[in-house]
């Protein structure tokens, strides 16, 4: 393996590399790319050019994002959807992933594990600065130990509100909390049981419990003691609702 020793601001404020893409780029692996080439000018103050490919406009270091021939020609594409892989080769460092977010995940990891970016929160973050970056052998990849993330961050709590796609993006979570709305299209979207259904990260109870009339009157002692009685109220504590039982042992 090798690493790329420099890549350098050119005269006029070009970079001696450039990000490739696939010809058939899908909108979060033009996403990718976009947000590596934002943070490389942070970086460097040098703008690194997207370029498909097939183009030969780019004859240095180069970045492939994505799902590229280099990739498959270094078997390197890895399996699942939001699992990803960075590897240094000859001639630049291949960034891939899965066909969702995969690649994000990519790059994202490299522009923290290996430039040194750090995302604090929506509005806050640090970019260090380098006229001249490089980067040792690199090969790792991986994937998310859990299939949904999310964190409600209330959003609309921002002065003035902030949106925060991104954010959630580069955490590496695939979904939002309450009243937050969407991910966006190019960051992935939501995972779809957080966006909109049941059972929910917390206070789901409820979605477990078909037909609670019915458990109630069979086993009144699996549901919340109010005030000394038992209450089949749902678990909405807003409208003096209690929850199940959960503490209690099959001898009480």
């Amino acid at each position: 393996m090798r690493g790329i020793s420099a890549w350098r601001k050119c005269a006029g404020g070009a970079a001696a590399a450039g990000i490739v893409v696939p010809d058939d780029a899908s909108l979060q692996e033009q996403t990718a790319a976009e947000e590596l080439q934002d943070y490389l000018l942070k970086i460097t103050s040098a703008k690194f050019t997207i370029i498909k490919e097939s183009s030969t406009e780019i004859s240095g270091p180069r970045l492939f994002v994505g799902r590229t021939q280099k990739a498959r020609e270094l078997n390197l594409l890895p399996d699942g959807d939001e699992a990803w892989r960075i590897k240094t080769c000859e001639g630049g460092v291949v960034l891939c992933g899965g066909a969702g977010r995969g690649t994000l995940y990519a790059v994202y990891h490299f522009l923290e594990d290996h430039l040194g970016v750090r995302w604090w929160n929506p509005q806050e973050e640090f970019v260090p600065h380098s006229q001249d970056l490089s980067v040792g052998p690199i090969d790792r990849c991986g994937r998310p130990a859990f299939a949904r993330r999310a964190m409600n961050m209330n959003m609309t709590g921002y002065d003035p509100p902030i949106d925060g796609a991104a954010f959630v993006s580069r955490s590496r979570m695939n979904a939002r909390g309450p009243g937050e709305g969407a991910i966006a299209p190019k960051y992935g979207c939501n995972e779809s049981m957080l966006l909109s259904s049941r059972p929910w990260c917390a206070h789901s109870f409820d979605s477990y419990i078909p037909n609670r009339e019915g458990l109630f009157k069979e086993h009144p002692e699996y549901f919340a003691l109010r005030g000394g009685k038992r209450t089949k109220a749902t678990y909405d504590l807003t409208a003096g609702g209690c929850g199940i039982c959960s503490p209690r042992s099959s001898s009480s």
